[in-house]
């Protein structure tokens, strides 16, 4: 038990480095980055991301709140496997929906949000970018869930440094505007779930249960109204200014 606590006490501690490192790269990233943007780029920036935000925590059901709670449901690995995959492919298919409808009308959404059809593949991008966002957590959860800190915390640090070096990357050398800091986000995102989905199938054989997929959903559905408000409140002062 004091082993327990002990090892409680030292996860605590090294979860605190992701949060540390993800809020001190903007304050290295931004003295870069105002000196190439202008306020105009920032407002599109945001607004994109709302709409991204939005969409993919739409997408996202709430599961992760019912992953983790049915997480410590099952005993065996192979049903916590079974949660895990089954809750992935649903939120990843959901997100394949959502971002299919988002490319067929991304003109006529960029010229509702942004206020131009002119930055309809930027705010397609922004999706694409925050989908990996709803993604990793799962694994991340998981991790988490197992006591495995470490592995946890190298993936987070890993994933953040490697997403702010692309996008500097991209905006200061390549020039490419405003769009490289979304970019920055999805091709860390996407190195990041290619990574852990190896060593997840090397260790948790793929398999997926209808049953566990439901229970999980049952919980996790009726939050959805919740966290979709949640999303407006944090969102919503962006969109006005």
């Amino acid at each position: 038990m004091t082993t327990n606590k002990e090892q409680q006490i030292k996860n605590s501690f090294i979860y605190l480095i992701p949060v540390i490192i993800s809020n001190l790269l903007p304050f290295l990233t931004f003295p870069i980055f105002t000196r190439i943007f202008s306020t105009h780029d920032y407002g599109v920036l945001a607004l994109a991301q709302v709409y991204a935000t939005f969409a993919t925590g739409l997408a996202n059901f709430g599961m992760l709140t019912g992953f983790e709670r049915n997480f410590f449901q099952y005993q065996e690995n192979k049903t916590r496997g079974q949660l895990f995959y089954s809750v992935l492919i649903f939120v990843a298919t959901a997100l394949v929906v959502l971002g299919s409808i988002t490319f067929l009308l991304k003109a006529q959404l960029a010229q509702w949000i942004i206020g131009s059809a002119a930055y309809a593949d930027f705010l397609f991008l922004a999706f694409c970018a925050n989908a990996t966002l709803i993604l990793k957590p799962y694994f991340l959860t998981y991790y988490k869930n197992q006591e495995n800190a470490k592995t946890s915390v190298r993936y987070s640090v890993v994933d953040s440094i490697l997403s702010a070096f692309i996008a500097i990357v991209l905006i200061v050398y390549f020039r490419i505007g405003i769009s490289g800091i979304f970019w920055g986000q999805l091709i860390s995102g996407s190195i990041t779930l290619v990574f852990m989905s190896k060593n997840f199938l090397r260790v948790l054989p793929f398999s997926m249960n209808r049953d566990v997929l439901m229970d999980c959903l049952k919980i996790s559905f009726p939050l959805t109204p919740m966290i979709f408000l949640k999303i407006i409140n944090t969102q919503f002062d962006k969109y006005m200014i």
